[in-house]
């Protein structure tokens, strides 16, 4: 009898004991994990950003020698402001619905006269930095 009454008063104390859990730090909208850069030419790469559960591939043109320059590491997060090469076309900004129809139907883009194709890994799209010209982020 004082076995079961050891258990159950176990099991009230195990029940009752609180965990102490941290909260989660607050994610950074703009930090992307860099996973891969592919050099196309000298001076355009095309980086693949990581952020939550999607892939961000991103065109980087040019070359810098700006003292502020950090060069690109894959593995590495960035605190990066992209936006689509798509969201003006002809100096008129695009709606997101006329943009994602217009992305259904093609499959490549032409950068400087190279083709870079749109895949479902990469949104479907192509995006450009603020902050990163050629292999260099720019703090």
């Amino acid at each position: 009898m004082n076995f079961f009454l050891l258990i159950i008063v176990s099991i009230l104390l195990i029940g009752c004991i609180t965990k102490n859990v941290t909260e989660k730090p607050e994610v950074n909208k703009h930090q992307y994990l860099i996973k891969k850069i592919v050099s196309l030419t000298d001076s355009l790469h095309v980086v693949y950003a990581w952020r939550a559960d999607s892939l961000y591939k991103i065109v980087s043109v040019g070359v810098t020698t700006a003292s502020d320059c950090e060069t690109l590491e894959v593995n590495h997060y960035y605190t990066l402001n992209i936006s689509s090469v798509f969201d003006y076309q002809f100096g008129i900004q695009m709606s997101k619905e006329r943009r994602a129809v217009m992305l259904r139907n093609i499959s490549t883009y032409s950068y400087g006269g190279i083709l870079i194709t749109l895949d479902k890994e990469s949104n479907r799209d192509i995006y450009r930095s603020d902050n990163i010209v050629g292999r260099c982020y720019l703090k």
